[in-house]
C-alpha cells in the first residue's frame, strides 16, 4: 500500500490565501528523492516539514495500528480493518494531488514516469518481503499453503480477486489492498487526464465525487443483492470508493470548496469516529460494506481537511514524533505485520502476538526502510535517460 508518500504538491497558497506561502525548500532539508516545498504559516510555526504534512504520517500510523491490532485479534478492534478505508482515501488524495499538479503545470501527463515512480516506490519492499516469507515458509508452526504461489499473486497485484474469489493468497492475505491500489495506479491517471481537459478545474471535484458515490453504491448492491461478504470487501471494483472520495477531496481543496467546511470540519471528524467506535461491528457484517466504510472515508476527509489547515489541536497531536515515526515506516509494517502475526498466532496468545508481533513487525520495516526503500528512493530521484 501507497502510505508512505506524503509530499504535497499542490500549491494550497492559491486555495487558502493568508494561511500558507510556498517557499523553496532548504538544501539538505528534504530527504533523499524528495521534491516539493516546505509550507510555512505567518505568524505561527510551520505545519510541515521537508515538504510533507506531519499530521499524514500521524493518520497513517493511526491506520496502521488498526489493521495490526485488528490482525492481532486483540479485544476491542474487531471493526480495525476499517484503517484500510484511511489509507484508500489517503493515497487518492495524494495521488491525484500530484496528477492534477502535473497537468497544471505541463498541460499532460507522463504516464510512463508516473508508473515508474509507483513501480520503484513500492515493489522493490514487497519483493524483499514476499521472498523472506517463501525461504523461511518451512519454519511456520503451520505450514504455508501454497507459499511460491501465494508470493506470486502478492508480487503480481491479484491478491484481491484471489482473496475473493479463491480464498489465496492466505498469510499473504492482506496484499489485497496493495492489490487494489496498484489497478488504481493504471487506471487514474488516464481519467484524470480526461475529466480535466473536458470539465472546469472549479468543477472537477463534483465529476470525483460522482464517481466516488456511484463506487459506494455498486459495493453496497453487491454486498445486499450480488456477492457475498468476502466476493465485495476484497475486490478492486468494489473498493474503489475510498481512492475516488480521497480524489474529490484533492479536487476540492483546489478549488476552495472545502474553505466552507473548515470550521465545521473538527466536530464532524469527531462525531464520525465516535460513531465508529461505540456502534458493535463484526467481520461478515454487511451492514459494514454499506454505511461502515463510508462513514470511515468521511470521517478521514474530514481530518485531512483539518490538518492541511489550521495546525490545531488535532494537527499537533497527529505530528508527534512517535506517530510520525511510525507512520514513514507504515508501508514496511503493513507488509511484514501479517505473516509475522500468522506465525506466532500457534505460539502465543492475543497478548504476545501484539506485543512480539508489533515489535517484530517493526524492526522489519525500520530494515527494509533504511536498505531496500531508501536505495530505491534514491534510484526513483534519478532522472530518466532518453535515447
Amino acid at each position: 500500500m501507497n502510505i508512505n508518500n506524503n509530499r504535497i504538491f499542490v500549491n494550497f497558497s492559491e486555495r487558502f490565501p493568508g494561511l500558507f506561502r510556498l517557499q523553496a525548500m532548504t538544501p539538505g532539508k528534504a530527504m533523499p528523492g524528495c521534491v516539493g516545498a516546505a509550507l510555512e504559516r505567518p505568524a505561527a510555526p510551520a505545519l510541515s516539514l521537508a515538504g510533507h504534512l506531519p499530521a499524514l504520517d500521524g493518520i497513517r500510523a493511526v491506520a496502521v495500528m488498526l489493521v495490526f491490532l485488528f490482525h492481532a485479534k486483540v479485544p476491542g478492534f474487531s471493526a480495525g480493518f476499517l484503517g484500510v478505508d484511511v489509507f484508500f482515501v489517503l493515497s487518492g488524495f495524494l495521488i491525484t494531488g500530484l496528477l492534477l499538479t502535473e497537468v497544471e503545470r505541463k498541460g499532460s501527463l507522463d504516464y510512463p514516469a508516473f508508473l515508474r515512480r509507483r513501480t520503484v516506490r513500492l515493489m522493490p519492499a514487497l519483493l524483499v518481503m514476499v521472498a523472506v516469507f517463501v525461504g523461511l515458509a518451512g519454519i511456520f508452526p503451520v505450514e504455508p499453503a501454497k507459499p511460491a504461489f501465494q508470493a506470486a499473486l502478492a508480487v503480481l497485484y491479484l491478491a484481491d480477486y484471489g482473496v475473493a474469489f479463491a480464498d489465496m493468497p492466505d498469510e499473504l492475505s492482506h496484499a489485497w489492498s496493495l492489490a487494489v491500489e496498484a489497478k488504481f495506479y493504471l487506471i487514474w491517471p488516464a481519467v484524470v487526464l480526461a475529466l480535466t481537459k473536458r470539465i472546469p478545474a472549479e468543477r472537477l471535484w463534483t465529476a470525483f465525487a460522482l464517481l466516488a458515490l456511484i463506487a459506494t453504491l455498486w459495493r453496497a448492491g453487491n454486498a445486499v443483492f450480488l456477492s457475498g461478504w468476502d466476493i465485495t470487501y476484497y475486490r478492486f471494483d468494489t473498493r474503489l470508493s475510498g481512492l475516488l472520495a480521497g480524489a474529490a477531496l484533492a479536487a476540492a481543496l483546489r478549488a476552495g470548496v472545502a474553505d466552507r467546511l473548515r470550521g465545521l470540519a473538527p466536530v464532524l471528524t469527531v462525531l464520525l469516529f465516535a460513531a465508529l467506535a461505540v456502534t458493535p461491528m463484526q467481520w461478515g457484517d454487511k451492514g459494514l460494506l454499506i454505511w461502515g466504510c463510508a462513514i470511515s472515508e468521511a470521517a478521514t476527509i474530514g481530518l485531512i481537511v483539518v490538518v492541511v489547515g489550521r495546525p490545531g489541536i488535532i494537527a499537533r497531536g497527529l505530528s508527534v514524533w512517535p506517530l510520525v515515526g511510525l507512520g514513514r515506516l507504515s508501508y514496511g509494517v503493513y507488509l511484514w505485520h501479517y505473516p509475522v502475526i500468522r506465525g506466532l498466532r500457534p505460539l502465543v496468545d492475543w497478548p504476545g502476538v501484539a506485543v512480539l508481533g508489533f515489535a517484530v513487525s517493526l524492526v522489519l520495516a525500520w530494515l527494509s526502510f533504511v536498505t531496500v526503500e531508501r536505495a530505491a528512493a534514491a534510484y526513483r530521484a534519478r532522472p530518466l535517460t532518453r535515447q
